[in-house]
């Protein structure tokens, strides 16, 4: 049995009304990933074949009630840290009549998990954004790897907003990657990613999972876009509640200062000539069978002492 790690860190917890607002912002960014995505799956994943899914970090649900209503033979578990996002995805579930989808609050640093040990088929992870600092993911993705059966798959996605050309849109980004990285919660050692997106692929390698690939899609997020979907999508990755309330906590800015700061950048990206991009990242990475495991600890004990048995 693999044993779970503890996880020591600060989350951030929304209030009632934060988790609203964030839960209408997950629903529109779910739109915009099937948007490009076109699926529920990435295509190396045969979602036939899946019969139990864990979303972790499922916030309000909105993916794991779509994934339960197009494929009826799946249980569906979506667990999430604060308590108010899992209430709404209850409500969620209720109102969409998906049985099979179930939620709970479940604390990263519980142990052992509620679940036993390779108990699903498919874990998924969908716009974790910064809530999981650097130095908690390489424990983290360890522990959900313990709920995964041999063979099975792991999916992580994010979106890493890139250059716009909105000064106050690129002024906002700066303050919280800076932020990020000065209190340790940046995925990058020099704080210049947002989202853990691009590192993705490294992180699943060092957790030891096989077949790591990923999917990178160029977004347009620009004015030119006919589509009103890339610029709301725009303003919520900005505007991201958690984001938000991180700033506060931090005491970077007022609460007045970031209202003003997020009217300018509406006003500015409504330009006609306003460009903006970003990059959606999907990684899946594969649980090795035991027989492959044991083959790979060989040739690293071959490459560490030289000797062949």
């Amino acid at each position: 049995m693999e044993k779970q790690q503890s996880i020591q860190w600060q989350p951030i917890f929304l209030s009632a009304a934060e988790a609203m607002t964030q839960a209408t912002s997950q629903r529109l960014l779910h739109r915009f990933l099937l948007h490009h995505h076109g699926q529920l799956f990435p295509p190396t994943v045969a979602g036939k074949q899946v019969r139990r899914v864990l979303n972790f970090t499922c916030g309000c649900g909105i993916w794991a009630i779509d994934l339960a209503k197009a494929y009826p033979h799946m249980e569906v578990v979506g667990l999430d840290i604060d308590p108010q996002l899992i209430r709404i995805a209850n409500e969620y579930a209720n109102a969409a009549g998906t049985a099979n989808a179930n939620f709970a609050v479940y604390a990263l640093d519980s142990n052992p998990p509620p679940y036993p040990p390779a108990s699903f088929d498919c874990i998924c992870m969908w716009q974790p954004i910064n809530r999981i600092p650097l130095r908690v993911w390489p424990v983290l993705l360890r522990n959900i790897l313990s709920l995964l059966r041999p063979g099975g798959f792991i999916i992580l996605t994010d979106c890493e907003i890139g250059p716009t050309s909105s000064s106050t849109a690129t002024y906002f980004l700066t303050l919280l990657r800076e932020t990020l990285r000065d209190s340790q919660r940046s995925i990058s050692s020099d704080g210049m990613a947002v989202t853990p997106a691009i590192f993705f692929p490294r992180l699943l390698t060092q957790a030891g999972c096989a077949d790591v690939h990923y999917t990178l899609l160029p977004v347009d997020l620009g004015k030119q876009q006919s589509n009103q979907l890339y610029y709301h999508t725009l303003l919520h990755l900005l505007a991201n509640t958690q984001a938000i309330r991180f700033l506060l906590q931090q005491g970077i800015l007022a609460r007045k200062e970031i209202d003003e700061l997020l009217a300018q950048i509406r006003q500015e990206v409504q330009a006609p000539d306003f460009c903006g991009t970003a990059m959606l990242i999907t990684s899946v990475g594969v649980k090795p069978l035991p027989a492959l495991v044991k083959k790979i600890e060989d040739k690293e004990v071959v490459a560490t002492d030289g000797t062949v048995n």
